[in-house]
């Protein structure tokens, strides 16, 4: 029973490495607002007259080869403006529906920009198939999150001389902890 848990909490500690590593990456540059590049580019195109919002940016998307999902809508007399936001770009469309003329202006971004982007993304409701296998990655790293603790209590307990190590352990990692809080909050 002992081997088998010491092998499992290893094992759990190790798949959850490289997740908390980008939750980490992003935090911190988010915490210290780092510079995220940005490739803007603009194009123009005509679509048909009369489209409504979700019809229009599934076109939008079809034409240029996007995923993403619809974001924010603004629907004006003269001009409906939408964005189609994918992990790693934010595309906004203006679009006349009288005469079917498209503005179209993207924003791509770096690797920041998409771990930060990843780093809010939640729930399972999005379009996106890529946003889904996020959330799906996240609850399944939530679950390894709790089980690692679980059995590292267990572990603590059973093993009478490390204790003292596992106490110096618990205690660094709260130092750390803390320190890493309160440098989000300068």
């Amino acid at each position: 029973m002992y081997r088998t848990l010491r092998n499992t909490h290893l094992v759990l500690g190790l798949l959850s490495v490289p997740f908390l590593l980008i939750y980490l990456v992003s935090a911190v540059q988010m915490a210290h607002q780092l510079k995220i590049d940005r490739e803007i580019s603009a194009d123009e195109f005509t679509m048909s007259p009369g489209l409504q919002p979700r019809p229009l940016a599934l076109a939008v998307m079809e034409r240029n080869g996007y995923n993403g999902e619809l974001g924010v809508v603004k629907i004006e007399p003269e001009v409906t403006t939408l964005n189609i936001i994918s992990a790693g770009a934010r595309h906004q469309v203006f679009y006349n529906p009288k005469t079917g003329k498209v503005h179209l202006r993207s924003t791509t971004v770096g690797i920041l920009g998409v771990l930060n982007r990843l780093h809010h993304s939640h729930g399972f409701g999005n379009e996106s198939a890529a946003s889904r296998i996020w959330s799906g990655v996240l609850a399944c790293l939530s679950v390894i999150l709790l089980l690692l603790g679980a059995t590292g209590i267990y572990l603590w307990f059973r093993l009478h001389d490390e204790r003292v190590a596992g106490a110096r352990l618990l205690l660094f990692n709260l130092i750390v902890a803390g320190t890493l809080i309160a440098a989000l909050r300068w």
